[in-house]
């Protein structure tokens, strides 16, 4: 009998029959992984105005039930779409979770301590780098159980995420019954009950997507996603000659210039609304942080594999040296924080923390050499680990003390959605570097016949090599590497001329009672304004009525 499947639908039932479990993830981690960056780089900016609207604690509280719901999604996946909706999920309760944190940290301290208090938010973090590769080894290779390794966070996050969601809710409540939260709402609900009427439902419903700039958001995530998924699905879409790989390029960098037209002239409530700011510093701040993310996602993209495959690692092994960096990076930030604290100075900090940054990742360009050892390699990552934490936390300290408290929210926004994007470009980049580069210097340096494909994506394949082939794929894995390196530190000049247009201030309580002062001239020269205003419409209508008897 004649097989009657289309020749595309043939070809795809052939591919799940011969593709590996390797070949899958390769296909689909980076569609996945850019997904992810996306709609965190879109939900940062909202979370942030619905957690001025709404309050902290509420959107930490839906945070954290998403954050759940994802992982019983994921441990219970039985396809590819629960596992990316499982991811969806997650993101969601992530973002709201990471800058419901931020966002905290900069409500309860001053500019002084700031830095100290964002450094201690951070160490609960270093049990996350030692402990999860032991339990990912233990539950999905040895045990052969990885829906556990998803199955166990539920429980972990509600151990650990109840206690701090009960107390605040509990002090919230206790805020609600005084008489100055009673006095507020009701001065609110006047203003908004009469605005209801004069208004109705559409203006309402109008003004509060216009307070989280729908418009502006919707665009950024088309311009996101046209712009970087080319770069990953090119070679699925025929390459970068097709019209479905230009014309998604080409529309990606339309709605970026129709987002810059929006933001500039159209919204109302810009998703970065500088013009509430004295100065452009938490601009230049959060795009250098972002420039920062860019260079890190490019040069340890592939670090992974490139410790896999180059020196026969075990996961919990290259999973170690690698988290050397994050170590350093979380570590130093209270220490950097203390010290900001004690001069009131943010500036040298930051300054130090480039060079130790700049220093690690030169020193990469010799350590991630096949033949160095474990220990050097681990010595660059604690430096420029340190050197990024450093600058870090002193950014996020700055931009945090450069503006309104009525803008700390979503001058945080701006760091993480920046930092979001600038990790999502990087990570692009690096995967367009890694698979123009490495497929070529694998044909240059591996003799005889061997799979160029699985040699690219698979280190359980190129371990089982004879020994000439697989000396010459960790040649061509160390010239790849080296590569990216380079140009990982010739991109750090970019950051450097954002971060040295930042404007010097002193971390010091009485800029902070300035502030709060000038914050309540604000709002008491917009009042008077407002009242101007309804006097003058007074006056205007009791004209015209006396004019027409």
């Amino acid at each position: 009998m004649v097989d009657q499947t289309l020749p595309g639908v043939k070809k795809i039932e052939l591919i799940q029959l011969f593709r590996t479990r390797w070949e899958l993830y390769l296909i689909f981690a980076g569609v996945i992984s850019t997904t992810a960056s996306i709609l965190r780089s879109v939900l940062y900016p909202i979370f942030s105005r619905l957690s001025d609207l709404l309050g902290r604690n509420e959107i930490y509280s839906f945070s954290f039930v998403f954050h759940v719901i994802s992982y019983v999604i994921l441990a219970t996946a039985q396809n590819f779409d629960a596992i990316l909706g499982g991811r969806v999920v997650s993101t969601v309760g992530e973002v709201g979770l990471t800058i419901m944190g931020l966002s905290l940290v900069g409500d309860v301290t001053n500019k002084s301590n700031r830095g100290f208090i964002h450094g201690l938010y951070q160490i609960p973090l270093l049990i996350n780098y030692f402990v999860s590769p032991l339990v990912a080894e233990e539950l999905a290779e040895k045990r052969n159980e990885w829906r556990w390794a998803f199955g166990h966070l539920p429980l972990v996050l509600l151990v650990c995420e109840l206690p701090f969601l009960i107390v605040a809710w509990k002090v919230q409540l206790r805020v609600q019954k005084s008489q100055t939260w009673i006095d507020y709402k009701q001065e609110r609900h006047t203003i908004e009950n009469q605005q209801q009427k004069n208004d109705g439902l559409y203006k309402t419903l109008k003004k509060y997507l216009e307070a989280i700039d729908i418009v502006g958001s919707v665009l950024m995530a088309g311009a996101l996603t046209m712009t970087l998924l080319p770069f990953i699905l090119a070679t699925a879409w025929g390459g970068w000659k097709t019209a479905k790989t230009l014309g998604t390029f080409l529309g990606g960098a339309v709605t970026w210039m129709l987002l810059t037209i929006w933001e500039w002239k159209f919204a109302t409530q810009p998703l970065v609304p500088a013009h509430h700011w004295s100065s452009a510093t938490p601009i230049y701040g959060a795009i250098g942080a972002a420039w920062i993310s860019l260079v890190s996602s490019i040069n340890w993209m592939h670090f992974h594999p490139f410790l896999q495959v180059t020196r026969k690692a075990t996961i919990t092994r290259s999973t170690y040296i690698r988290n050397g960096y994050r170590a350093a990076y979380t570590f130093v930030q209270p220490f950097v924080g203390l010290l900001m604290m004690k001069t009131k100075k943010w500036r040298p900090y930051l300054w130090i923390g480039m060079s130790l940054f700049i220093l690690g990742v030169g020193l990469m360009i010799i350590a991630r050499q096949p033949h160095q050892s474990d220990g050097f390699v681990v010595v660059t990552q604690i430096i420029s680990g340190a050197g990024a934490g450093i600058m870090d936390n002193v950014i996020i300290t700055a931009i945090q003390s450069a503006v309104p408290h009525n803008d700390l929210a979503m001058v945080t926004a701006l760091f993480s959605f920046t930092g979001s994007i600038g990790g999502s470009i990087g990570s692009t980049i690096a995967g367009a570097i890694w698979n123009g580069i490495l497929p070529g210097e694998l044909v240059a340096n591996v003799p005889g016949e061997f799979s160029v494909e699985k040699a690219a994506g698979n280190y359980l394949y190129t371990w089982k090599l004879p020994d000439e082939q697989y000396d010459g794929v960790v040649t061509a894995y160390g010239n790849a590497q080296k590569l990216i390196s380079i140009i990982s530190i010739c991109l750090t000049v970019v950051a450097i001329g954002f971060l040295a247009l930042m404007r010097d201030f002193g971390l010091n309580e009485d800029n902070d009672q300035e502030q709060q002062k000038q914050e309540m001239t604000e709002e008491t020269t917009n009042d008077n304004d407002k009242v101007k205003e309804k006097t003058i419409d007074v006056m205007v209508i009791n004209n015209v009525n006396y004019q027409q008897s």
